[in-house]
């Protein structure tokens, strides 16, 4: 487990009177002592539901899977959510690119067809009518 060293506000140091899962690169959160039971047993518990992450998503199948492994291991739900939760916050926010957007190159071949089906319409609609 890496330990994170200044990213608690003063006054709250890592691992004196906190839980050593508290001490994990969490920036903002701070669990309170006691809030796990057993730190090593919390940060086992982490690295699982790291090893269940799709990128930045946890499935609820995965979910709940892991909650099922929390009570195994004599965590109740609430330990186990606020474990996921801190898990979760630590995964960095997928960054937006230009290729996962619409490419603007794919587009126009719709456009064409689009415009060529409202050109044939036309050209029935007006043949009807005069001829």
């Amino acid at each position: 487990m890496t330990k994170a060293r200044g990213v608690f506000p003063p006054g709250m140091p890592c691992g004196d009177g906190i839980a050593d899962a508290a001490c994990w690169k969490v920036p903002g959160l701070a669990l309170p002592a006691g809030a796990v039971g057993d730190p090593a047993q919390a940060a086992a518990f982490a690295e699982a539901v790291r090893g269940e992450l799709e990128g930045t998503i946890l499935r609820y199948s995965r979910r709940q899977r892991l909650l099922r492994r929390a009570r195994a291991m004599g965590m109740n739900r609430f330990e186990a959510n606020l474990i996921m939760a801190a898990v979760l916050h630590q995964v960095p926010a997928p960054v937006e690119t230009a290729s996962a957007s619409a490419p603007v190159g794919r587009i126009w071949p719709w456009v064409a067809a689009a415009l060529a089906a409202e050109a044939a319409g036309l050209v029935l609609a007006w043949w009807l009518m005069v001829g």
